[in-house]
């Protein structure tokens, strides 16, 4: 509902992993050392490196964390954004029996990780446990804008008391506003395409019947914080009993994740 690196080895591909400080602590990027900038005490951010030739950047971003609970008053914090304010974070959802979206969309991504990785993209988390908070929308999103990624997927899983399915969520202009047309809008709007496409193929979950009816879209206020195409999927509905037996299951994670490696991968190389 709705980072200091470090590269490490999954399945013998190498992925660039960006976590809070404090969840995961110390790092390095071929051996160098990451210094973070003072920010927060605890929840230090260092930034990733910048893009340089070479294979494109994805930056899968787990929404929530497993300990925001405990942090309300720090997740609470107003952020600024272009069309108003939002809480740095939520605590996310969970199923009836008490399965958290937060370790449901970390697990999706760490799977999600090494299939892009082995296709040979280079891959940015914003986070790699459930053990802290955060990180804010606002650090969450300048990971992928420092490091000018190709494309963002941010992982989640709704909480509606009624309905199952699942939805895309992206940002659009309103139609005949000068950025109606920017390549920006059109690859965001792709992105979202190729992402319900895949996941509803790989999967076989259907569109939500309580949002983004009959498309399996959803579209947010324009602009966003992002500089870089952005999508959000609400992977299924955890207060859903049928959605959640699907969310809980490991090998329903592992499709979810292949399938989504899929979208991501029709857009790349739609480019």
């Amino acid at each position: 509902m709705g980072l200091t690196g470090t590269v490490l080895g999954v399945a013998a591909l190498t992925v660039l992993l960006v976590s809070v400080v404090g969840a995961s602590r110390g790092s390095s990027r071929s051996g160098e050392a990451l210094r973070p900038p003072a920010r927060r005490g605890a929840q230090a951010l260092a930034a990733p490196p910048p893009a340089h030739p070479g294979p494109p950047t994805v930056v899968i971003d787990p929404g929530h964390n497993g300990d925001n609970w405990r942090h309300t008053p720090e997740i609470n914090r107003a952020i600024v954004t272009p069309t108003g304010k939002l809480a740095c974070d939520t605590e996310g959802t969970t199923t009836l029996a008490g399965y958290t979206e937060a370790a449901f969309n970390l697990d999706v991504a760490t799977g999600l990780a090494p299939v892009l990785s082995g296709r040979g993209l280079q891959v940015l988390l914003t986070r790699t446990d459930n053990a802290g908070w955060g990180p804010c929308i606002d650090e969450r999103v300048a990971v992928a804008n420092r490091a000018r990624a190709a494309a963002v997927v941010s992982v989640h899983a709704d909480g509606w008391k009624l309905g199952r399915g699942f939805y895309v969520l992206y940002a659009a202009p309103p139609a005949g506003s000068p950025d109606a047309g920017s390549p920006l809008a059109a690859a965001t709007k792709r992105l979202a395409l190729d992402i319900r496409d895949a996941y509803a193929q790989g999967t076989g979950m259907a569109y939500s019947n309580y949002a983004g009816h009959d498309s399996g879209l959803l579209v947010l206020p324009w602009p966003t914080l992002y500089e870089v195409p952005e999508v959000l999927i609400e992977c299924g509905n955890m207060r859903s009993s049928a959605d959640a037996a699907l969310l809980q299951d490991p090998a329903y994670r592992s499709k979810a994740a292949q399938a989504l490696a899929n979208g991501v991968s029709a857009f790349l190389a739609g480019r």
